[in-house]
């Protein structure tokens, strides 16, 4: 029997085919249901709901993570039930074994400084957008050094391609990934980025979930955070005005938040729309670091959005300069046609700030660049606040910001 290695903490994606024992061919059977066992147990780990591709062609997602119950250095099997013609027609469609997560990875000085024993991290959370929602179509990531990518995540992508294949366009003067790995609107006057047309996948239709993590350095005046926007009309706009969240639908302002922001703070925002929902309070929600802020309502909340095919879809400012552009810093937006519950966005805040304190505890880290290069310590601490680990034993030196290194996830 052949075994796979798989890293511990990556998506894994299984195809199977089911097929008519009479005649051969593809079909589509009555149940289908698979389950991923732990070898020599006989108590699913998982019990992963099979997708279809075509017909008779299905799929199973799941991630080896340390927090679905895999270990490095034991093996798991991945079986399968079809019910066809009456008849249950089961089958093994994987084997794998766990190996430790080797990770890339660079030196930020988030903005906290930078010592031989502690310092900030590019760093990717177990959860992502694309795992937590299955409608989500386009996360936009700062490029931080290098960082780990599930292989099985194309949707994700650096700010310097493309949005899922979706072309961006550049101003001359676009903000600048700055030396911390953070997308920079510092100074009030940049253009920011935006697509470069219309795409149908982001587009407020019914439902959807907007997400990011920013910084303001002021809280005066409004800020653009992100719109969907034609140059005179718009579906969707998330601003901050006078440190107050303000969220907009059909070019109308619907809702401000009770919360007020401040200056140099990390947040995550989460807004969920679901036109579905009865009542002003459940058709729209707006999470602040975790926490679901009290809206105020100005006007009812649409059933649905009108879509405005001539969008263009903003990122810190308002369609041209100095119409309310950002006066800040951010990392990571990302969108889905779909209304996250309230366990999926707080698994989304984690993600957006790394939030799982034990994370990178005990895993060992290497330098492969720059004077450090070759030297190996043990983390015992991550602060998830701001990314930084602290190490076993200090380094001969401070390492340099951009220094790059593998962690081994043990």
């Amino acid at each position: 029997m052949k075994y796979t290695a798989v890293p511990q903490g990556v998506v894994v994606c299984v195809d199977f085919g089911v097929t008519d024992p009479d005649t051969g061919a593809s079909t589509t059977p009555s149940a289908v249901s698979a389950a991923v066992y732990e070898d020599g147990t006989t108590v699913a780990l998982l019990t992963p709901t099979p997708a279809s591709r075509t017909t008779g062609v299905y799929y199973v997602t799941f991630r080896t993570s340390q927090a679905n119950g895999f270990e490095v250095g034991k093996s798991y099997t991945v079986t399968v039930s079809a019910t066809v013609g009456g008849n249950v027609i089961p089958g093994v469609v994987a084997n794998f074994l766990i190996r430790p997560a080797v990770i890339q990875g660079a030196v930020l000085d988030q903005y906290a400084g930078v010592s031989s024993t502690v310092f900030g991290i590019s760093a990717e959370a177990e959860d992502t957008p694309v795992t937590l929602l299955p409608s989500a179509t386009a996360w936009w990531r700062c490029s931080r050094g290098v960082t780990f990518i599930p292989s099985l995540a194309p949707e994700v992508q650096d700010w310097d391609d493309s949005i899922n294949g979706i072309p961006v366009s550049y101003p001359s003067n676009s903000p600048a990934i700055d030396t911390n790995g953070l997308m920079d609107f510092r100074g009030g006057t940049y253009e920011g980025l935006a697509s470069a047309g219309y795409e149908s996948v982001l587009a407020g239709g019914t439902a959807f979930t907007l997400g990011v993590r920013f910084r303001l350095d002021t809280t005066a005046s409004t800020q653009t955070i992100a719109m969907l926007f034609d140059g005179t009309d718009y579906e969707y706009w998330l601003s901050v005005t006078t440190g107050t969240v303000s969220l907009s639908l059909n070019s109308v302002g619907i809702a401000t938040s009770s919360t007020t922001l401040s200056t140099a703070t990390w947040y995550n925002l989460i807004v969920v729309y679901d036109g579905s929902a009865t009542g002003d309070a459940n058709r729209l929600k707006l999470w602040i670091n975790g926490v679901q802020d009290t809206l105020s309502f100005s006007l009812a909340v649409p059933a649905s959005i009108t879509a405005r095919t001539s969008s263009q879809f903003f990122i810190g400012v308002n369609s041209g300069v100095s119409k309310n552009p950002m006066n800040g810093q951010l990392v990571q937006i990302f969108f889905a046609q779909q209304a996250a519950d309230a366990t999926t966005v707080a698994k989304l805040t984690d993600m957006m700030s790394g939030a799982r304190t034990d994370k990178w505890v005990n895993s060992l880290l290497t330098f492969t660049t720059g004077a450090l290069a070759g030297q190996l310590r043990k983390i015992t601490d991550y602060n998830s606040d701001n990314e930084r680990v602290t190490l076993e034993s200090a380094l001969t030196d401070t390492p340099d910001v951009g220094d790059a290194f593998v962690l081994v996830n043990q």
